[in-house]
């Protein structure tokens, strides 16, 4: 194996709320993630697609890549009342 390979690797991620006008109320995350060495950058709207771009970093290193499927499914903010009143309870 490529003794450069072997060096440990860098990412940027950077992600933000976005949301839609035609769902008032509904937001969705995207961001993007750069692998910093190569500058090679991809957006992102899940952290399956994280995954995705740096497995192939990890694996030039050796290391074996599963996914789990949690990874493949879309995150959501809670964004009801009696999750905010648990959550105001607990402070």
């Amino acid at each position: 194996m490529d003794p450069a390979d072997q060096e440990p690797q860098s990412f940027v991620l950077k992600v933000w709320v976005e949301e839609t006008a035609e769902e008032a109320g509904q937001v969705k995350w995207r961001g993007h993630i750069t692998h910093v060495p190569s500058h090679s950058r991809r957006y992102v709207q899940g952290l399956g697609d994280i995954a995705l771009f740096v497995a192939p970093y990890l694996e030039r290193l050796g290391v074996r890549v599963t996914m789990p499927r949690y990874l493949c499914l879309p995150l959501h903010r809670h964004t009801d009342s009696a999750s905010e009143d648990r959550m105001g309870q607990q402070e």
